[in-house]
């Protein structure tokens, strides 16, 4: 495993997992994970979030929890849901947002080391 596979794996990362899927594919993986740096579901789920336009934050946050569980992401994708489910009530609690922003970051911090 190279460093920042550890790094992912130490922030819960199933990147075993997800490379036996990919039939040991490691650089397929690392493909995907660098297509998720400049993937911008994130901040349309943000803005969505902001302007409360609830149907597109509900679509771009179903959309980031897909993309989240198939890297892996297990927490991330798990943040999507709790997420998701409130934002169909229409109330969204802001520590949910806080957690899914900072687990997001740590992922994208991880990502990054592996561009420079």
């Amino acid at each position: 495993m190279e460093y920042i596979d550890r790094k992912l794996m130490e922030l819960g990362v199933d990147v075993k997992g997800v490379l036996l899927r990919l039939g040991h594919n490691e650089q397929l993986y690392q493909s995907l994970c660098q297509k998720f740096l400049k993937d911008t579901t994130y901040q349309l789920f943000m803005d969505s979030i902001m302007k409360h336009e609830y149907k597109n934050a509900a679509f771009y946050v179903h959309t980031l929890k897909g993309i989240a569980a198939n890297l892996g992401f297990h927490k991330l994708a798990q943040y999507c849901l709790r997420l998701q489910e409130e934002i169909s009530k229409q109330r969204v609690d802001q520590n949910h947002i806080k957690l899914l922003t900072n687990e997001y970051q740590k992922i994208i911090l991880v990502l990054k080391e592996k561009t420079t």
